[in-house]
């Protein structure tokens, strides 16, 4: 049993043993946690900055070219510092209303500074911009990226893609720099879905730039509708365009616009320049405007034309008997690998034969302006001395270059001699730390050397803290007149004094505006120079021609002639009366009838004598008397009435109602009277 406790307790030694082991073990990591976490990115940093000075001035001979690149920064220390940009401007052509248009391409350029704070590691400038969308107009950028350096110091990056940009910094700018400034530029493309005119915005820090847009005017171009010209034309064009996170040239070749009819194949030969690589894939046809097809297709539906690609060459043959009366358009995309060509010049030639023509050969040539990407960034480096000579104008101080200066160390006693460049600007790198003395020894001529001649100016060189800049001015000579003597001039003789005191010619003439007479407008010149008005007539001699005799002069003074009649007032007459106008264009009353042929007049005739019938009914009053009127028409011909020979139609229609009225009337009598 003691045995058995012994054997308990050491256990329970053992196991608190261990314990304290662990926790001992535990408590010192989390101290050298907290001391490490204590001293921060900024004491990282300073170990990291004195080596890496110490090899940068060690290294004297080093070639200036070569780039060092830090680690990579902290995402903590990370900054957006757009505000540090100190300009921006857009450039383009725009038209009359300072519109872009659809496809224009523009170059952004701007500065930045380090005016409103020091620029640390992990800090960046971004730029944006609108982007695709079926609404308003957006940018698409050419992509690009380029290490920011100064004398070999790899500062930060520069990189645009398709729909933004960023300038980002690393650990040397605040290791090595002081006095940050730089500059960007890229270039872009204004694009628009939309007929409406519209904005694009661009933002970089604090500047806000809109680009005006014109709307795409809706296409006009109907296939079916095309006509043929047995005229040829054709054409070729470029342009830069970015399009998949690459650059390329977008090239564009027609043919037969004017859709002639063929007599032989179309043959072109086209080499692109050096600096674009061919891609076999970005290679489309259109065919009198339709629907675009790519090689494959078009080698299947066309098997009597040929497409032949070798390198950056294509040989091409369209068929007569296929393209007759079509239109040809192709094109092709090649991408930018030389970034420092200034432009690209595509050659193509070829040749054709319309029918009834004669065959002949065309050659289209183009030139594309290659894109311009960049950024630089200048400041002060450890060990590095600057001298900057101006003289100052009414615009500003202005770099003086040509000065030369001897720069002499202090402790060791060399010298060196250097003189500034066109920017005004001496640098010298790697200096050894320490004091130096600057002498300005020699001046450009109009440069008054005099008041700068002995003048000594010290600056000190440290090793682990930027370099300084040393600004000195120089004054222009005044220019001295040489003195000339006019003593015996004649123009300084004295004229008497008169008095004009009282001379009316002094009377002061109240002015009178005239700045919006219209008598001020300028009348754009024309060229009569050429005008047959200006030709020179040869003089006649009329001095003997008899139209110059004088008449004798009579006296008309008493001439009843020159009586003068009494004026009369018709301001009121009703004749100045004016009747409106009517419109009787369409009057029926104008129509015009045609002409009846002329009655002739007939013969009269006798009148048949009128029978009276009395029919006696019964239970009839003898007022009921039935009476039928026989024929009492004139005897007719077989053609028309015969009617009186001096009455018209009207009259002997007139006289015979009258007739067989008075028969009626003689008829009733007679009856009455037998009645009676």
């Amino acid at each position: 049993m003691k045995h058995q406790g012994l054997g308990t307790v050491r256990g329970l030694l053992l196991w608190l043993g261990a314990v304290m082991v662990t926790l001992t073990l535990w408590g010192g990591q989390r101290v050298q946690a907290d001391v490490v976490d204590s001293m921060g990115p900024t004491s990282m940093l300073s170990t990291s900055t004195n080596h890496t000075v110490a090899s940068t001035t060690a290294d004297s001979t080093a070639p200036t070219n070569e780039v060092t690149h830090p680690p990579a920064a902290s995402p903590a220390s990370e900054r957006e510092i757009s505000g540090h940009i100190a300009s921006l401007t857009v450039q383009g052509n725009k038209d009359a209303n300072g519109m872009y248009s659809q496809g224009a391409e523009v170059k952004i350029e701007g500065s930045f500074n380090d005016a409103k704070g020091p620029i640390h590691s992990g800090d960046h400038i971004d730029l944006a911009w609108s982007t695709d969308n079926e609404v308003t107009p957006y940018l698409v950028a050419f992509s690009g990226q380029t290490a920011l350096t100064h004398h070999g110091v790899h500062i930060g990056d520069f990189t645009v893609t398709e729909t933004g940009g960023q300038l980002t910094f690393n650990d040397n700018v605040e290791q090595f720099m002081s006095g940050v400034q730089g500059t960007f530029f890229f270039n872009a493309k204004l694009y628009t879905r939309s007929q409406q005119d519209g904005m694009a915005k661009l933002v970089v820090g604090p500047y806000v730039e809109f680009l005006a847009v014109k709307g795409v005017p809706q296409s006009s171009d109907n296939p079916g509708a095309l006509t043929h010209d047995q005229t040829w034309y054709g054409n070729k064009n470029g342009r830069a365009v970015p399009w998949n996170g690459k650059n390329w040239v977008d090239w564009d070749v027609r043919l037969n616009e004017y859709r002639a009819y063929l007599a032989a194949p179309i043959k072109l030969h086209d080499v692109i320049p050096a600096g674009l690589r061919l891609d076999p894939e970005r290679l489309t046809f259109w065919i009198d405007n339709d629907e675009p097809i790519n090689l494959a297709a078009f080698q299947a539906r066309y098997p009597h034309s040929s497409i032949q690609l070798n390198g950056n060459t294509i040989t091409a043959v369209f068929s007569q008997d296929e393209f007759s009366g079509r239109r040809i358009t192709f094109r092709y995309k090649t991408e930018i690998q030389d970034l420092n060509a200034l432009n690209f010049t595509n050659s193509l030639a070829g040749a054709y034969q319309l029918q009834g023509q004669e065959v002949q050969n065309f050659t289209y040539q183009k030139t594309v302006q290659n894109i311009s990407f960049g950024a630089d960034i200048t400041g002060m480096l450890p060990g590095e001395l600057k001298i900057f000579k101006y003289y100052p104008t009414d615009k500003g101080p202005q770099a003086l270059a040509g000065v030369t200066f001897r720069i002499k160390n202090v402790a060791t006693g060399e010298t060196f001699e250097a003189t500034t460049e066109q920017n005004g600007i001496i640098t010298r790198q790697r200096m050894l730390p320490g004091k130096y003395e600057v002498r300005e020894i020699s001046a450009p001529d109009w440069i008054d050397f005099a008041k700068v001649q002995g003048q000594v100016w010290t600056v000190e060189v440290l090793e682990d803290q930027p370099g300084q800049t040393l600004m000195i001015k120089n004054e222009k000579k005044r220019t001295s007149i040489p003195w000339t003597d006019y003593s015996n001039n004649p123009a300084k003789t004295v004229i008497p004094w008169t008095d004009y005191s009282n001379n009316p010619a002094k009377t002061v003439i109240p002015w009178t505006d005239y700045s919006n007479n219209p008598a001020k407008t300028v009348i754009p010149w024309t060229d009569y120079s050429n005008n047959p008005a200006k030709t020179v007539i040869p003089w006649t001699d009329y001095s003997n021609n008899p139209a110059k005799t004088v008449i004798p002069w009579t006296d008309y003074s008493n001439n009843p002639a020159k009586t003068v009649i009494p004026w009369t007032d018709y301001s009121n007459n009703v004749a100045k009366t004016v009747i409106p106008w009517t419109d009787y264009s369409n009057n029926v009353a104008k129509t015009v009838k045609p002409a009846l042929p002329a009655e002739q007049p007939t013969k009269w005739l006798p009148l048949a004598p009128a029978t009276v019938i009395t029919m006696n009914q019964p239970n009839s009053t003898p007022h009921a008397t039935s009476i039928t009127i026989t024929d009492q028409t004139p005897v007719r011909d077989t053609n028309q009435a015969q009617l009186p020979q001096t009455g018209t139609a009207s009259e002997s229609i007139l006289l015979e109602i009258g007739l067989a009225l008075l028969s009626i009337c003689f008829g009733v009598s007679r009856t009455r009277w037998k009645q009676s």
